[in-house]
C-alpha cells in the first residue's frame, strides 16, 4: 500500500477544510490555543520554528486491527444506495391517473429551441420526482395535472443565469414528454434494480453483494493500515517533548485550515458562520465545534511537522531531484493542475521541497515501526 501522507495532501490541498480532523475525530491535545487571524491566504512555505526534543521514535511497536466485513455492512452499503438512488417498480393503480405532487415519475423527453433539438435536451426511462426541483423552473409543475402514459408539450425558459450551459442561458423551449409510468419505491435490492444501475460490474444481487464485500474489504484493510501507521506517528509524537510551541505556526495551520470560510465570507459580505453553514452543511457540528476542531487541528499539525523536522534533521534525511520529482507528481495526483511547471510555480519549489522532505522523513519512521497485525 502507497503510504501518503495524510498531513502532506492536507497541505496541497490547501483550501479545504479539516481534512485531517472531522467530528469525533483524535486530536492529540485539549489546548485551548486561540488562533489569530492573520491573512485571508496564508503563505504556502513554511517550516515550524518551536522547540523540541525528541523521544523514542524508532522500531515503535504497533498492532494493526483485522480487518472484518460482516453482512450487515453489506446491508448498510445497500441501504445507502437506496438512500441515493431509489428503487421504484411500476405502480399499474396509476395508470391513467393524474400526476401529482411527489410522484416519482418515470419520464422520456425531448426539448426543442425555435424547433430545433439542443445537445443535453433529450433522454429515456429517467426518473423524477415532481418537487424535487432537480430540472429547470416550470418543468416540473407543468406536469402536475396531466395524465400517467399520455405525451404532452410543456413550454419552459431556461434562466437569465444558467451555468451549466449558457448557451441555453434565456432561451424559450418546448419539452415533448412521455410520461411513462408513476414510480411505487420499493426499500430493497432487486436483481432489475442490479441490471439498471449497476450493469457494467453486477448482473444480480448476489453478484453486487460480493462486489460489495471485496470493495468494503479493501477499504477495511486500508483503514487498518492506516490507522496503526497513524498509531506509529502519534506514539513519536507522544514520546516527544515540546518545550515550546510558536503561536505563528499554530495559525499558519489554523488559517490554511479555514481559508475558504474566509474567503467567501469577505466576497459576498456575510458572517463565517453563516458561509461555514452554507459551503459545508453543518459537518463538523455547530461553527463553534468546527472552530475548536480547526484549532486542535492546527496546534496537532504544528507538532507533527515539528516532529518530522526534527527527525529528519537527527537522521540526515534530504531529497534528491528524482525524489522531488516523483512526490511533487504524487501531489499533484490532488490538484487540478496537471502542468509540473504551472504546479510548482503555484506553490514554489522551497515549499514543494518542504513537503518532500516531511513525506520521506514520515516514511522513514513507518518503515522503522514494528507493525503486528491482528490474527
Amino acid at each position: 500500500m502507497k503510504k501518503a501522507s495524510v498531513l502532506l495532501i492536507m497541505m496541497i490541498a490547501a483550501f479545504v477544510v479539516l481534512t485531517a480532523c472531522g467530528k469525533g475525530g483524535n486530536n492529540t491535545s485539549n489546548s485551548t490555543v486561540t488562533p489569530s487571524i492573520t491573512s485571508a491566504v496564508p503563505d504556502y512555505y513554511h517550516e515550524c520554528t518551536g522547540e523540541i526534543k525528541l523521544g523514542e521514535y524508532k522500531g515503535i511497536k504497533v498492532t494493526q486491527e483485522k480487518a472484518v466485513v460482516t453482512e450487515a455492512d453489506i446491508d448498510k452499503e445497500f441501504e445507502g444506495l437506496l438512500e441515493e438512488q431509489p428503487n421504484y417498480e411500476i405502480d399499474a393503480t396509476r395508470a391513467g391517473t393524474e400526476v401529482k405532487e411527489g410522484d416519482a415519475l418515470n419520464i422520456d423527453y425531448a426539448g426543442k429551441i425555435a424547433g430545433v433539438a439542443f445537445d443535453g435536451g433529450t433522454a429515456k426511462d429517467q426518473f423524477l420526482v415532481i418537487g424535487s426541483n432537480r430540472f429547470i423552473a416550470g418543468f416540473e409543475s407543468s406536469l402536475i395535472g396531466k395524465k400517467v402514459g399520455d405525451t404532452v408539450d410543456i413550454n419552459v425558459t431556461f434562466p437569465e443565469s444558467y451555468p451549466q450551459n449558457q448557451t441555453l442561458a434565456g432561451a424559450a423551449a418546448v419539452f415533448t414528454v412521455k410520461i411513462n409510468y408513476v414510480g411505487k419505491k420499493v426499500n430493497e435490492v432487486t436483481d432489475a434494480y442490479v441490471e439498471r444501475y449497476f450493469s457494467s460490474i453486477a448482473h444480480t444481487v448476489a453478484d453486487l453483494r460480493e462486489y460489495a464485500r471485496t470493495e468494503l474489504q479493501k477499504n477495511a484493510e486500508a483503514n487498518a493500515e492506516r490507522k496503526a501507521y497513524n498509531a506509529v506517528l502519534e506514539t513519536a509524537m507522544a514520546n516527544a517533548e515540546y518545550v515550546s510551541i510558536n503561536q505563528d505556526d499554530v495559525d499558519y495551520f489554523y488559517n490554511m485550515t479555514t481559508a475558504t470560510i474566509r474567503q467567501y465570507a469577505s466576497l459576498y459580505g456575510q458572517s463565517e458562520e453563516t458561509v461555514y453553514s452554507s459551503l459545508y452543511q453543518n459537518a463538523y457540528g455547530t461553527y463553534s465545534e468546527f472552530v475548536q476542531q480547526a484549532k486542535d487541528h492546527a496546534l496537532t499539525s504544528t507538532k507533527q511537522y515539528m516532529l518530522l523536522q526534527a527527525i529528519a534533521k537527527a537522521e540526515n534525511i534530504t531529497v534528491t531531484d528524482e525524489e522531488y520529482k516523483t512526490a511533487v507528481e504524487g501531489y499533484m495526483a490532488e490538484s487540478s493542475i496537471t502542468d509540473f511547471t504551472q504546479f510548482e510555480t503555484t506553490y514554489g519549489k522551497d515549499y514543494l521541497s518542504y513537503l518532500a522532505l516531511c513525506d520521506k522523513t514520515l516514511k522513514f519512521l513507518h518503515e522503522s515501526a514494528v507493525i503486528t497485525k491482528e490474527e
